[in-house]
């Protein structure tokens, strides 16, 4: 988590935003998920959802998309079991 906050403080400090890539399995989103909403300067979080049917299978709880937004699980860790 370290190495993926680390150009997002390096880029507040120049009052930059961030906007990541992500690899898009759904524990790389809950990582990231958890990982931007610790950072100030977060502007928007890439992810694939609904391209499989199983996807929602994989974790409990399944992601929640809301008007096209991820909501942050209030779980500790990623927020997900698999």
């Amino acid at each position: 988590m370290a190495r993926h906050k680390r150009p997002a403080t390096l880029a507040a400090a120049r009052n930059v935003s961030v906007t990541p890539h992500n690899p898009s399995g759904p524990v790389a989103t809950a990582a990231s998920v958890q990982c931007m909403a610790s950072v100030t300067n977060f502007a928007i979080l890439e992810y694939a959802w609904g391209e499989v049917e199983w996807r929602a299978s994989l974790t409990e709880p399944p992601e929640k998309i809301v008007n096209g937004s991820i909501e942050v699980p209030d779980r500790s860790g990623l927020g997900i079991t698999l």
